[in-house]
């Protein structure tokens, strides 16, 4: 990972994109405080980039819980969490235990297993062996308190047209 090429998220050809501490909604630096706090840990990352800039570090922990507040919050941001599972049954139940569902990432030998969870599971976007690989074709939005509404591809196109009905009455 740390060959990969980093940098801000309009900059082309970067790996890890960027993101200002201050952008993220729940920073990153406060959730590994809050990692420390109930003794997770915490795997690589938490701090910035550079200490001239905002830039944080990719950051994952490892032994998280469900109930912690870093699984129940949206952070837009360079977070992983790991959590571990005992049964396909129960990582679907815990994947929709949640109030949010932008997006998903499954990591998996069996792309039938893969698209099957895919369909079981409640984000607005489900990358399988990849993660947020967008095409201006693909509709981008997440359901919940993600949001409802859809970017990109044809209906996001949708918003700007004006429907007109015509009726004529052939004799």
């Amino acid at each position: 990972m740390l060959a990969w090429k980093l940098g801000p998220a309009l900059a082309c050809g970067n790996m890890i994109v960027l993101k200002l501490a201050e952008q993220t909604s729940l920073s990153t630096l406060y959730c590994a405080a809050l990692i420390k706090e109930f003794g997770d840990k915490l795997e690589c990352g938490s701090e910035r980039f550079d200490n001239k800039d905002y830039f944080i570090k990719a950051t994952i922990f490892s032994d998280v819980k469900d109930d912690m507040q870093i699984t129940r919050e949206e952070i837009f941001g360079p977070v992983m969490s790991v959590l571990k599972y005992a049964s396909y049954e129960e990582v679907i139940k815990r994947a929709n235990d949640t109030t949010f569902g932008l997006g998903a990432g499954v990591i998996t030998r069996d792309i039938r297993c893969g698209l099957t969870l895919a369909h079981q599971i409640r984000p607005g976007s489900v990358w399988i062996n990849t993660y947020k690989a967008i095409c201006n074709q693909a509709l981008f939005g997440g359901f919940k308190q993600s949001g409802q509404e859809r970017e990109l591809g044809r209906y996001d196109l949708e918003a700007y047209y004006q429907v007109k009905t015509i009726v004529v009455k052939l004799v």
